[in-house]
């Protein structure tokens, strides 16, 4: 039998073949194992034999070890999480790859620790914790086109991106033990059909053995399979094939295809979908296209797997259903470099696109230029060709949407044209003087941008179409920030001037704000200020509620208002229902003539079905509650009028201390001061506000 085993060089933290027959034969429970892991800067090692953790000072501290050694830096992953609590840690150990020699089945295994991992805080070790030794094993046949997996959900297959490599709950095969598993295959598969199929491209991903199984004599070929089409594929490309290259320019409409095109594609198989991109863009210089042949992951910032090949009458056309890429924007932003400057400029922008990751001036140049090309003038249009996407040219593309385009539009938010649309009016309000306004006309988002200096004002097309509700933040009348949020209440972006990232005491009440407004969080940037900021909404929440005052209620629409708490009603929230019940019900029900009722209360809840609280509180003898229902009866608008009954609760006001009942009392028997006592209740809530604002400045005691 032929093996292989790879065990772990801690010094180097690389994989080599073990040479020791102990440790490549040896049951893994036998032999004594040992973690070393990183937590910022601690480091801990675990003995597998007295299953404890304890502080070392580095890897050199256990190069006496006597026993195999798995090494693992948690601090990448866990930048900004002190503590640790995970579930599952999986610590591979041994990699073992063997095949008899009379047999085309390759049997491949992992040895490792697995098992729950806890730190309490940065600075302890962790606790200690029940690893228990497993194996994850494969049983490969490239003859009979199977493969047997055991332990198969401990398995990555997403990506081989470092920050996803430095993941310690998943597994991931090394590079060198892929190479060598795909040895053992290629060999097996020359036993089994007589001929070794070659294998050119980079061998990396936990999925490759699946591929080379599916197709042993052309690999790259599966990599195009959801490009093509599951049906398409198996129709034009059986598994016995060996030469797909021209099937597959065929199909494609590649009529005669480049050398260089052939040759790349042996160590790049997404290389006729890049060759067909450029080609459906404009691109006609196989010198410029093979430029890009180099790409095999993304290319201007998508992922090459998630394009797709629509086939039509007229030949074929790519697509990308990647989620939230600008890919027609990015066609068009290609069409126009093309046409203004030709394929030698081209080859330069877009590979700064590809090798650079997009901020957003990239974004938003690309949406606005492909949305409003019409709009920019020459000047503008040259800047952009000269100086590429920068923050100047973006501006002044902003400011010339802002101009021009959606003037003075009023914004109706309903369910019909925006899914929550109502939800979305009920999010304004002020939290301790930050006030959440909703954008309601397309004029507002030219002045919000220029105040924030930011392209807010280009959103306008998703504004009017209702793809998008804007909310903006102000205090003491200066804009603070602007919100985006889209559909199923997610927020997709939120920022200060200049695009900055929220901080502070603005971050907590944003926070808190989305939390009370049922509104979830859709942008992983934000969630992680969030969580690096150390802002629980859950816990604000309460904090926060202690802040509301007379003057909060003020800001409050009448949805907010009566959604509030019992322990958040003070004094002012009694006035204000009133206020704005007069506003949104400008009729009184009246009972009809039939109807008895068996007391006033019963009355109340008949006529004034969205007073449960204020007649509750009345009731309880809460004197301003006792005061606005003493008004009602005295104005005789949502309720029959009555001056004995406003006497009666009036009075019950005044004997508790309120003193504006006090002073509709001493004129409510004179008919001629009774027809001004309406105005003198205005006149009264404003001197409250008046003495709020007084008490805060710290011009009156309290």
């Amino acid at each position: 039998m032929e093996s292989v085993v790879f065990v772990q060089d801690i010094k180097n933290n690389t994989w080599v073949t073990c040479e020791d027959e102990t440790y490549k034969t040896e049951d893994l429970e036998k032999i004594a194992c040992g973690i070393v892991l990183y937590h910022f800067d601690d480091c801990f090692f675990y003995n597998s034999q007295d299953r404890h953790w304890r502080r070392i000072d580095g890897v050199q501290s256990v190069e006496d070890f006597q026993g195999l050694v798995c090494y693992h830096d948690l601090s990448d992953r866990f930048e900004r999480q002190r503590s640790l609590n995970m579930d599952r840690a999986i610590f591979p150990f041994r990699w073992r790859i063997c095949r008899k020699e009379e047999n085309s089945y390759v049997m491949f295994a992992l040895d490792m620790l697995c098992g729950p991992i806890r730190v309490p805080y940065y600075g302890n070790a962790p606790l200690n914790s029940s690893l228990q030794f497993l194996t994850m094993s494969f049983s490969m046949d490239v003859a009979t086109r199977r493969m047997l997996k055991a332990r198969e959900d401990l398995l990555y297959y997403k990506s081989n991106s470092y920050a996803d490599y430095c993941r310690c709950d998943v597994v991931h095969i090394p590079p060198v033990v892929m190479q060598s598993m795909v040895k053992f295959l290629q060999e097996g598969a020359g036993r089994a059909f007589g001929i070794k199929p070659s294998v050119l491209m980079a061998v990396e991903g936990v999925g490759f053995p699946d591929r080379f199984i599916s197709r042993p004599f052309d690999v790259n070929i599966t990599y195009l399979r959801n490009f093509l089409g599951k049906d398409v594929f198996e129709k034009h490309f059986p598994w016995q094939q060996k030469d797909n290259f021209q099937p597959l320019c065929q199909l494609l409409g590649i009529d005669k295809p480049p050398k260089s095109l052939r040759k790349a594609y042996s160590f790049n198989p997404y290389v006729p979908v890049i060759f067909l991109i450029l080609k459906q863009w404009g691109l006609q210089d196989i010198n410029h296209i093979q430029k890009f042949f180099g790409y095999d992951r993304t290319i201007f910032n998508v992922y090459l797997a998630n394009f797709r090949a629509v086939f039509r009458p007229d030949g074929v056309v790519i697509d990308c259903c990647e989620s939230g890429c600008d890919w027609q924007r990015l066609g068009g932003y290609a069409r126009f470099i093309l046409e203004r400057k030709g394929e030698k400029h081209f080859v330069k922008v877009f590979s700064r696109l590809s090798l650079n990751p997009w901020n957003e001036y990239v974004r938003d140049i690309l949406r606005m230029l492909y949305d409003y090309q019409g709009l920019f003038s020459e000047e503008i249009l040259k800047l952009l060709l000269a100086q590429g996407e920068t923050r100047i040219v973006h501006d002044l593309m902003a400011e010339a949407v802002n101009r021009q385009k959606y003037q003075n539009v009023k914004l109706e938010y309903d369910d019909n044209k925006l899914r929550h649309g109502r939800t979305m009016l009920n999010c304004e309000c002020s939290i301790d003087g930050y006030e959440f306004h909703l954008v309601k006309d397309t004029d507002d988002l030219y002045e919000i941008g220029g105040a924030l200096c930011n392209c807010v004002a280009s959103y306008r097309w998703d504004v009017v179409h209702y793809i998008s509700a804007i909310f903006y933040v102000k205090k003491d009348d200066k804009y603070l920030a602007c919100i985006e949020v889209k559909d199923q209440n997610a927020i997709v972006q939120a920022s200060g001037y200049c695009n900055r990232e929220l901080r502070g005491t603005l971050l907590e009440y944003f926070a808190y704000w989305a939390y009370v407004k049922g509104l979830r969080i859709g942008s992983k940037c934000l969630e992680e200020c969030i969580r690096s900021a150390g802002i629980e909404p859950e816990k604000l929440y309460y904090e926060v509620r202690k802040l509301m005052t007379a003057e909060a209620y003020q800001k409050m629409n009448f949805e907010e208002l009566t959604g509030l708490a019992d322990e958040d009603i003070r004094n002012g929230w009694y006035i204000r229902f009133l206020q704005l019940l007069n506003e949104k019900r400008r009729f009184r029900l009246a009972a009809p003539p039939w109807m008895e009722f068996l007391d006033e209360r019963s009355y109340l809840n008949y006529v004034l079905p969205e007073g449960g609280r204020l007649i509750e509180d009345a009731e309880k003898g809460v004197r301003e509650a006792m005061f606005v229902l003493g008004v009602m009866y005295l104005q005789g608008r949502l309720l029959m009028p009555d001056l004995e009954k406003s006497r009666h609760w009036l009075l019950r006001a005044e004997r508790k201390g309120n003193r504006m009942a006090a002073g509709f009392l001493e004129r409510l028997d004179i008919p001629e001061k009774r027809l001004h006592l309406m105005d003198d209740l205005k006149l009264m809530e404003g001197l409250m506000k008046m003495r709020q604002r007084a008490r805060k400045a710290g011009l009156l005691l309290n």
